[in-house]
C-alpha cells in the first residue's frame, strides 16, 4: 500500500453500494461487465494523464488488456517491462480500494 491510503477510504460495505448505483443505468449490461467496464476507464483516464498528447484516443475495449501473473512473479515481471524501457504509470481506484499498473511504451499521437 506504499502508494495508496494508509486506510480504505471507504468501507467494503461502502464501496459495494456504490458499485450497485451503477447498475440500474445499464440493465443490459451484466454487473461483472458494468465494472469491467468501469475499471477500463480508469485505465483510459490514467493513460491520458500520463500521455496527454493521445488524450481521447484510447479505446481499450479493443484490446487484450489482462495478463494474470503469479503473485511470486510480479516484480520479476516489472522489473523486466522496466529494463525493457516501459514507462511506468499508477492510481489508487478508491471504488475498488485497488492501484492499477500501467506499463507503456510512448506512441506518437
Amino acid at each position: 500500500r506504499n502508494t495508496m491510503p494508509r486506510e480504505s477510504l471507504q468501507s467494503q460495505a461502502q464501496r459495494e453500494a456504490l458499485a450497485h448505483r451503477l447498475y440500474p443505468f445499464a440493465p443490459e449490461v451484466s454487473g461483472v461487465e458494468l465494472e469491467q467496464l468501469v475499471l477500463l476507464h480508469s485505465f483510459e483516464e490514467l493513460l491520458n494523464r500520463v500521455q496527454p498528447e493521445r488524450a481521447g484516443q484510447w479505446c481499450l475495449l479493443e484490446r487484450c488488456y489482462r495478463e494474470f501473473i503469479p503473485k511470486d512473479l510480479v516484480g520479476q515481471t516489472l522489473q523486466a517491462a522496466a529494463r525493457d524501457g516501459a514507462f511506468l504509470a499508477t492510481a489508487h481506484i478508491p471504488r475498488y480500494d485497488a492501484l492499477i499498473v500501467s506499463m507503456h511504451f510512448r506512441s506518437p499521437g
